[in-house]
This record gives structure tokens, sequence and C-alpha cells, in this order.
């Protein structure tokens, strides 16, 4: 869970889990019950989407981070909670297509070395100052144990978006990628 500059409190995640869901629930890490969500923001483009839901976790403040920098993520492994370490490599603009193959675009984020697997997508990076500095996206193909991650200029744009959205509504979710 994010907090906005207007106090507003989002789920983050990848676009590429949650596009083309009719609906979407959300687990918070701590392992507590699935509930439903409700999109509201999603950029193809970045690989970045919005949620809102009613859970009670507190809300991180949106950060970034620099090369060396270490932090944590949590991922879910066979439904089971797990934290992982992770180091920034370096801050990268990471020429990509967006998540349906149509457009190529220059994502700026980060390298991660992190080993993830197939379903960590839309794990929120959590430095050393306890904000959410990132996304992670993709493995890296060059790299073994490098990941890519979309920074904080990508989230704060969708959250400007996400204010002008009526919460009970939400947007489509698109198609599947």
């Amino acid at each position: 869970m994010v907090e906005a500059p207007t106090g507003a409190r989002y789920i983050l995640t990848a676009a590429h889990v949650v596009a083309g869901a009719t609906s979407i629930t959300a687990r918070p890490a701590s392992g507590a019950a699935s509930t439903d969500a409700v999109l509201v923001a999603i950029d193809a483009a970045n690989d970045v989407a919005l949620l809102v839901a009613d859970l009670a976790i507190d809300a991180l403040p949106v950060g970034e981070m620099a090369a060396g920098d270490r932090g944590a993520v949590v991922v879910f492994r066979a439904d089971v909670p797990t934290l992982l370490e992770f180091g920034i490599v370096n801050p990268a603009i990471v020429n990509i297509l967006d998540i349906y193959g149509d457009s190529a675009v220059g994502r700026r984020g980060y390298r991660v070395e992190i080993e993830i697997e197939a379903g960590d997508s839309g794990a929120v990076l959590v430095g050393p100052d306890g904000r959410a500095d990132g996304v992670l996206y993709a493995k890296t193909r060059s790299t073994v144990d490098n990941a890519f991650a979309t920074g904080r200029s990508a989230i704060d744009a969708l959250m400007n978006r996400a204010g002008a959205v009526d919460r009970t509504v939400g947007v489509s979710a698109g198609a599947c990628p």
C-alpha cells in the first residue's frame, strides 16, 4: 500500500498482473485474507497499476533509490509470503515494448540484484528508509539474479491520474497481454 501526496492510499502492482482481469483481489503481505480490489489506474507503457481495497495496513510513501542501496521485497511462493533482500545495481532506462508488445518505450527505473521467479511481478521494492521505491516487472535476460523495476516517475504520474477516478467504479483493465 502506498500513500499519495494527497493522502489517497493505493495498492501498487505491475500492470501486466491485472491487465485483462474482470475481477481483482488483493492480499496483504501479512498473509491476512484477500479482499476485493478496484483498479483505478493502469499504465501499459510503464507496467504499473494502482488498486484500491479495504485493507487495514499501513501505507508507505513513494521514494527513490540509488545504486548500491539495499532493501526488501515480499513475494508469494506457494501462497506463503517470503521476504527477499535486493540491491540496486543502477538506475536504468529500459528500452522495451509496452505490456501488449505494441509500442517501444523507455521505462525509467532500476536494474535490481535479486533472484525472482515467475509470479513475482508486481512486488514492491521497499528501500532502507521504509519507502515504496519501485515495482518488479521482469527478469533481465543478460544477467543471472537481476531484474527490472519501474521507478518513481511512473508511479507519481499514475497517482495523479488515479485521483480523478471514481474509486467504486474504477477503470477498465484492458486486454490480457
